[in-house]
C-alpha cells in the first residue's frame, strides 16, 4: 500500500494580522478578477491587509458557475471585498 505524503504549511493568519495595517471601509463593493497565473493569490492578500476583515467575503472564491450563490458578496448595503 502506498505511503501518502504529508504536507506541511503555515496557516493563513493574515485575518490576526489585520488590524496591523491601516484600515480603509469598503463605501462599495470590490471584486478582484483576474486570470489564472498572474498573481491573484499575492494581490488578494495585499488587498485583505487595507480592508477589515468585516467587510471580506470569505465563503468562496466566486467563480462563474457558482455566482449566483454567492450574490451577497456584492449587496451595496454591506460592502464585501471577494475575489
Amino acid at each position: 500500500m502506498p505511503v501518502m505524503p504529508h504536507i506541511r504549511m503555515k496557516a493563513d493568519t493574515l485575518n490576526e494580522l489585520n488590524a496591523n495595517f491601516m484600515q480603509a471601509p469598503l463605501t462599495e463593493p470590490v471584486f478582484l478578477n483576474s486570470v489564472p497565473k498572474c498573481g491573484t493569490h499575492l494581490i488578494k492578500n495585499i488587498f485583505r491587509m487595507f480592508v477589515p476583515v468585516a467587510q471580506q467575503y470569505h465563503p468562496a472564491f466566486i467563480q462563474i458557475p457558482i455566482l449566483r450563490q454567492h450574490l451577497v458578496a456584492f449587496a451595496t448595503a454591506q460592502p464585501k471585498l471577494s475575489w
